[in-house]
């Protein structure tokens, strides 16, 4: 082979190899127990939709795709807005992260309605009865309503509720101490707000989280398929 040939060779390999490296790209971040990246072609999907799915299915800034705890009146003003900024995020199209992003949006939002009406019902407890599929927790609506006896009710529930603490006569030994509190029944019906009422009208929510666990699952790994993902120097002491 003349020399002239084999250089022609070896500037066409190069050539190849450099058209090849300039088709891809890389982001890198981290997970919460190791250095991650994606690699991914540029002329078919753009950066940011692979660094939000990255984020947003391994990434320790996930968190930032959730919703923030609607506990005061500020977080509950934003509760729905976060919401809709999730819907409004751009992702790569794979059907399962769009599901999975859309199972917590509407998490989101029904979990905003509950405490919106939660933060009214202890002057009209009957919103409660608006929130959709909590029929079975009705009873502690009729309690707070004054339909049925809220002291018996909290009475019941917490001995329900004791088998599953660590320390059932001690937990039992300091609800009941509340009895002779002035403000005891006012302190009667947050309890039931939060342990009889929250408890079970937010438990109407699991197939929300059901669907984010299916779709999760589904959304990693179609993901791990379509693109070349690698973590590398993972903690393994925090692994668990």
């Amino acid at each position: 082979m003349g020399l002239r040939l084999r250089f022609a060779l070896t500037v066409s390999v190069l050539a190849a190899w450099a058209s090849a490296a300039a088709q891809t790209a890389r982001y890198d971040f981290k997970t919460e127990t190791c250095d991650a990246s994606v690699t991914f072609d540029p002329a078919i999907y753009d950066k940011e939709s692979v660094q939000n799915t990255a984020d947003f299915l391994f990434g320790v800034s996930q968190g930032r795709f959730h919703a923030r705890k609607a506990d005061s009146d500020a977080s509950l003003a934003a509760c729905h807005a976060d919401a809709e900024r999730l819907r409004a995020i751009h992702f790569v199209d794979i059907a399962s992260v769009h599901a999975l992003a859309a199972d917590i949006a509407d998490r989101t939002d029904a979990y905003c309605d509950l405490k919106t009406l939660e933060r009214t019902s202890l002057a009209d407890p009957s919103v409660l009865r608006r929130f959709p599929h909590s029929e079975a927790c009705y009873p502690a609506v009729d309690a707070l309503e004054g339909r049925t006896d809220a002291v018996q009710f909290w009475r019941q529930m917490i001995a329900s509720l004791a088998p599953n603490n660590v320390d059932p006569q001690g937990y039992l030994a300091n609800q009941r101490a509340h009895e002779a509190a002035p403000d005891f029944h006012d302190w009667v019906r947050r309890q039931i707000l939060t342990y009889g009422w929250h408890n079970c009208a937010n438990g109407t929510l699991r197939p929300y989280q059901d669907a984010e666990l299916l779709h999760r699952t589904q959304a990693e790994q179609e993901f791990s398929r379509a693109f070349k993902y690698t973590e590398q120097n993972c903690d393994k002491s925090s692994a668990d």
